[in-house]
């Protein structure tokens, strides 16, 4: 309540860790003689990130368009398009050179391990399963280069990054996350 509407993420990811990425994404920006963001321009560009997820269009640009039938004004007054691709070019979830090249290798999701952990554990610090509990496949659409994303021609989400979840079958809540 305190945190207005950052309390939501501050819920399943401590306030702690999103400084964290930001310090990250910051030494990254400036290796590359680029200004640091502050914690206001970095949680506009969470949001904007979030919104992406509703308002869907098929590329980047597009949500900053001024052609008819695309754009979002309120793209445009939050964040310009080139700092945004700069702030997400140079996003770090993991600190700079704290995977070995052999973990990276082996392990698809290396580059979001942390941010992994950190949502599960919280969700399992928030949630307690108060009736019967399932396993269940959860699928996350993905357009991304990665090699754990997996093809089933046979649901919704086609291309996704497939992950399970330990869920209640009362109410639509995750208690642990695996991948």
């Amino acid at each position: 309540r305190a945190n207005s509407k950052l309390g939501l993420f501050y819920l399943f990811l401590p306030k702690t860790y999103f400084f964290k990425i930001r310090a990250w994404t910051n030494k990254k920006l400036e290796g590359n003689g680029e200004r640091p963001i502050t914690e206001h321009k970095f949680n506009a560009y969470l949001g904007l990130e979030l919104a992406m997820s509703i308002i869907g269009f098929n590329r980047l640009k597009q949500y900053w368009s001024q052609k008819m039938f695309l754009g979002h004004s309120d793209f445009q007054s939050v964040m310009g398009r080139d700092q945004f691709l700069k702030i997400r070019t140079h996003l770090s979830l993991v600190a700079p050179d704290s995977v070995s090249v052999y973990n990276k290798s082996k392990d698809p999701l290396w580059h979001s391990r942390d941010l992994l952990n950190e949502f599960s554990q919280n969700c399992s610090n928030v949630a307690v399963p108060v009736s019967t509990a399932a396993l269940d496949e959860a699928s996350m659409p993905t357009k991304a280069r990665t090699c754990a994303k997996s093809y089933n021609a046979a649901k919704p989400a086609k291309y996704a990054i497939r992950f399970y979840a330990v869920v209640a079958n009362s109410g639509p809540y995750i208690f642990s996350l695996q991948d």
